[in-house]
């Protein structure tokens, strides 16, 4: 659920950011023998991208992105610093799916691994800085304001996730309005909260 959530989020922001073509669980071009050297790559059929979008690393380029989100304070992870735990999974996901991506689909891999509480890997970090970018070059908003509206969406999104994984879902009431936030409304709550 809170990798589900993540991934819906980030496909908003690739919107947002004025990507084409944005998609959510892509299916993967078949492999036919070219990733028969390579240990540990994917290579089901069935095998999905978390999200996909054509002009993010550059005009008529696709990226594909595969998302993870891991607990630090798991019991397994407790001897381990968190930057060796992003490193691994980083390595693990582009082990993975990082040759059969740049060797088959011809287009960038990135893997976004994030923690419950709302850190994130260094690879998410330029991923994040790059989005930021591309939406205050179109909105016209500062590249720091935006940065902070980035990060507080993909928090409150991770949020939302813990509280429902410890409450369960509430029922939804039928008349019930679009919950996307908008920029300005999320910056000026972000902003008057961490001026109180």
């Amino acid at each position: 659920m809170r990798h589900n959530q993540t991934r819906n989020t980030l496909a908003k922001l690739l919107q947002k950011a004025g990507c084409k073509d944005v998609a959510i669980e892509q299916q993967l071009l078949p492999v036919e023998g070219e990733l028969d050297n390579v240990k540990g790559a994917e290579k089901g059929d069935e095998s999905r991208m978390d999200v996909t979008a054509l002009g993010f690393w550059g005009a008529w380029r696709r990226a594909f992105f595969d998302i993870r989100v891991f607990d630090p304070f798991a019991p397994s992870y407790a001897k381990k610093s968190l930057s060796s735990l992003f490193q691994t999974h980083e390595k693990e996901k582009k082990r993975k799916y990082g040759a059969r991506v740049t060797a088959i689909e011809k287009s960038s891999f990135t893997p976004l691994i994030l923690t419950v509480t709302g850190g994130c890997g260094k690879e998410c970090d330029i991923v994040l800085k790059k989005l930021a970018t591309m939406i205050s070059e179109k909105t016209g908003n500062t590249h720091s304001s935006v940065m902070s509206w980035i990060r507080t969406e993909i928090s409150y999104t991770l949020l939302r996730s813990c509280i429902v994984c410890l409450r369960g879902w509430k029922k939804q009431k039928t008349n019930m309005r679009d919950t996307e936030t908008d920029f300005e409304v999320t910056y000026y709550r972000t902003k008057a909260t961490t001026t109180l």
